[in-house]
């Protein structure tokens, strides 16, 4: 469910962040926290890098 909705909505509170996508078999998609860490948009992982930079996010819906 989260993953249509709006991004908005989900740092609102609508929707929490799940634990850890590849606990529940799925890819983490990450983003840029604070230009040291990412961050995954999907769960609350946060890993040490810069993992965004590799990342192809598609814009497909």
């Amino acid at each position: 469910m989260r993953r249509h909705l709006p991004w908005f909505l989900i740092d609102l509170g609508m929707a929490e962040k799940g634990l850890d996508c590849e606990k529940a078999g799925g890819t983490h998609v990450w983003y840029n926290r604070d230009d040291v860490s990412s961050g995954c948009y999907h769960c609350k992982v946060v890993r040490a890098g810069r993992l965004w930079e590799g990342a192809h996010v598609s814009t497909d819906a």
